[in-house]
């Protein structure tokens, strides 16, 4: 073989892997929720950053939480010790980790009580000082770090008391600056210790509201994420959206950047149920976009982690990496409160419906119906325990058996329909104590509906564009309705029927759902994925050249 021959070999072989690599990104889509707390720059050593990094990927957890420490990063005004926070993104870029950078505190010398020692760092920072700082981190870090959470816990880490008005000027402040360098990012307010509806409300008030994509907070309970009366995971979020969002307009996210429990207190075990299941209910809000659990493994005087102190796995660690794999990003279709507060929560999308139930206390049998014609069921492990589990079936009447390791089950031919069975108690909002009555108001008057979000390669969110609803008529599909997609999604409201929609946004392949029936007051939830026009007319054209080449190659290996 001549060098001309090898030369023209090894440029098909690099084509080859250049287009395989291409199709992958093109087609590959990440879980988009799901991380967990890192803080690499304050807390672990970069020797074992890589290591962490892939065991965050391993479990299927997209996100990391960063905190960028005033202080540490900008020890003395003028200068700027960013070494370690280098180190730290470049791990993450590496790994194709996406990262939220939490900016906190305030520096001791860009304090607005520098006098007051230590303690000078949880008071209000000099409003220039703190621009500048925010400037520094989004212009040498923005290429990668897209999300950025303004403060950590600001209803307890602010001196000389925690205030709702001082906090929402920092937080314009770090908006404004942040948008003014990039205007892609997104601004997420600090997270509060708990769901802090009256210290949350008031920071909005005057501003607040219009100078943030997400609200932020935290989740620590002393039980269980579903049975502590005082906080309720899934009632306390409910009133969030319904309460605080729904009337400021809504359209913005929530993100759950801390929600953790220590094995040290409860068990490992309980660790992990409780974690599976606090992250189930989170997802059953459409609002919320991110759920960090915190932490990722365990440190000196604390055991949230969800790995121990040396990377290997708790429970916690298989649970919520089974609870990833089994949801993904399927979108709650219905959700069923049963017997003696049991749960069965259905999640949906175009690959079909997994439900998850599971009893905070006790182990239930529990009989109801479900819209499907099949069902297989599977534990935090991974195994399959439908005959265990499953006591009897007849098309969808189903009798369970589960208790408080939640399960999980695969329906076969799910569709959203009303309750064909009056054993079923959903919820309404009205009976959350603390929501508001007019939200449940506003939902019942309204007609059934389809939404959802429309998504690019690469798991980004698409927000323009329009969706068109065809529905099946005696004639034919005809066009019944059309609406735009914008920073949340989108959202039809149709009458019942059977329906398909059409998406077309500008430099994307425009595409097509398969059928969608619609049946009473339902809500059914599609998300799709478009394909990036150049993107895929490149794949195209690429794979053309491969085929001619490797022709090329063959004929003259002929001759």
């Amino acid at each position: 073989m001549t060098k001309k021959n090898k030369a023209k070999n090894i440029l098909i072989e690099l084509l080859l892997v250049f287009f395989a690599l291409s199709n992958f990104l093109i087609f590959a889509t990440a879980k988009g929720y799901y991380g967990a707390n890192t803080l690499y720059v304050v807390r672990v050593m970069p020797a074992q950053r890589n290591t962490a990094t892939q065991r965050l990927k391993s479990m299927g957890g997209e996100w990391a939480r960063e905190e960028f420490n005033w202080q540490t990063l900008n020890p003395r005004r003028g200068r700027y010790d960013l070494a370690n926070a280098d180190q730290a993104v470049s791990t993450y870029r590496r790994n194709g980790t996406r990262v939220l950078g939490m900016i906190a505190y305030s520096s001791l010398w860009g304090s607005s009580h520098p006098e007051a020692g230590t303690d000078a760092q949880f008071y209000k920072p000099n409003i220039n000082d703190w621009k500048t700082y925010v400037g520094v981190l989004v212009r040498r870090y923005g290429n990668y770090v897209k999300d950025w959470e303004i403060w950590n816990e600001p209803n307890a880490f602010w001196k000389p008391s925690p205030s709702p008005e001082e906090y929402r000027e920092i937080l314009i402040a770090a908006y404004d600056t942040i948008k003014s360098i990039d205007p892609g990012a997104r601004v997420g307010s600090g997270g509060t210790t708990y769901i802090d509806g009256d210290f949350i409300s008031r920071y909005l008030n005057d501003g607040g509201w219009e100078h943030l994509d997400a609200i932020s907070v935290h989740y620590y309970s002393g039980v269980g994420p579903e049975s502590d009366p005082n906080n309720k995971l899934r009632d306390e979020l409910s009133k969030l959206v319904y309460n605080i969002m729904i009337p400021r307009g809504g359209g913005k996210e929530i993100w759950i950047t801390e929600m953790g429990w220590e094995s040290g207190k409860v068990g490992e075990e309980a660790q992990g149920q409780v974690i599976s299941r606090a992250v189930i209910l989170a997802r059953t809000i459409n609002e919320v976009g991110k759920i960090l659990v915190y932490n990722l493994r365990d440190e000196s005087g604390n055991s949230y982690g969800l790995m121990r102190n040396n990377f290997t796995a708790k429970p916690a660690y298989n649970y919520y990496k089974k609870t990833i794999e089994y949801l993904g990003t399927k979108r709650i279709s219905q959700w069923f409160d049963l017997d003696n507060d049991s749960k069965f929560y259905i999640f949906n999308d175009a690959g079909g419906g997994m439900a998850a139930a599971w009893n905070p206390e006790r182990s239930q049998i529990t009989g109801f119906h479900v819209n499907a014609s099949g069902m297989h069921c599977y534990d935090l492990d991974g195994r399959d325990v439908s005959s265990a589990v499953i006591l009897a079936w007849n098309n969808g009447d189903v009798t369970l058996s589960f208790g408080q390791r939640p399960i999980f089950c695969q329906l076969d031919n799910y569709y959203v329909a009303e309750a064909d069975k009056p054993s079923i108690a959903t919820k309404p909002l009205a009976q959350i104590a603390g929501v508001n009555t007019a939200a449940e108001d506003i939902k019942s008057d309204s007609k059934s509906f389809i939404s959802g979000q429309v998504m690019g390669n690469f798991s980004n969110q698409l927000k323009s564009g329009k969706v068109i609803a065809y529905a099946q008529t005696d004639s034919g599909w005809k066009k019944a309705g059309e609406t735009s997609i914008n920073d949340w999604g989108f959202d039809l409201n149709l009458d019942p029927g059977k329906y398909y929609l059409s998406f077309k946004v500008p430099g994307y392949l425009s595409t097509k759902s398969g059928p969608i029936e619609v049946k009473g007051d339902s809500d059914v939830n599609v998300q799709t994925t478009l394909f990036n026009a150049y993107l895929a007319y490149g794949v195209l054209a690429g794979g053309v050249l491969i085929l001619l080449l490797l022709i090329l190659k063959y004929t003259r290996k002929q001759t």
